[in-house]
């Protein structure tokens, strides 16, 4: 009976370590996805509101599916926060296909307050020019998951406002 109980025993173990080893295997391949803003547009710029969109690139480099369910971004104007992006829609990156990534590019509609760092667009444009630029950051999180494996992808993209109006 003892050697039951020991059979019994290893293969639980064995079993585990298998598991504890592919969910290590889908999170590392997961951690292979990669972003890249593509651009950020302004479609209007008046006193009270700015909009726009940011378009990114998302791509998944392995060879399995990933699907983002949550992307948040923070936009910040010279460390101020003026708005944000919050989109739970689900977006599915295609997997690899050989040496060809999967990959789909998904803009992100925006809209900003000016006001809440310097009262208004006219008074950004002269800020800007007074202080010769101004920096512009994006920070968030795109929340991925492929099967039952999730992670939460750090993103992050830093500008000035002179490069966004030379492109």
């Amino acid at each position: 009976m003892k050697h039951v109980g020991a059979i019994i025993l290893g293969s639980f173990a064995i079993i585990g370590g298998g598991l504890v080893y592919y969910f290590k295997k889908q999170a590392d391949l997961i951690a292979l996805f990669q972003y890249k803003i593509l651009s950020i547009t302004v479609d209007n710029f008046d006193p009270a509101l700015i909009t726009g969109n940011v378009t990114i690139l998302f791509t998944s480099v392995s060879n399995i599916e990933v699907t983002i369910n949550e992307f948040y971004l923070d936009f910040y104007f010279d460390g101020n926060k003026v708005g944000f992006i919050q989109d739970v829609t689900p977006f599915i990156i295609p997997a690899a296909s050989g040496s060809i990534a999967g990959s789909a590019q998904i803009p992100f509609a925006y809209s900003l307050n000016p006001q809440l760092v310097i009262g208004g667009t006219g008074d950004i444009l002269s800020y800007t020019l007074k202080q010769k630029d101004a920096a512009i950051s994006l920070r968030g999180y795109a929340a991925v998951q492929s099967g039952f494996i999730k992670a939460t992808i750090p993103v992050s993209y830093d500008t000035t406002v002179q490069k966004l109006l030379s492109s």
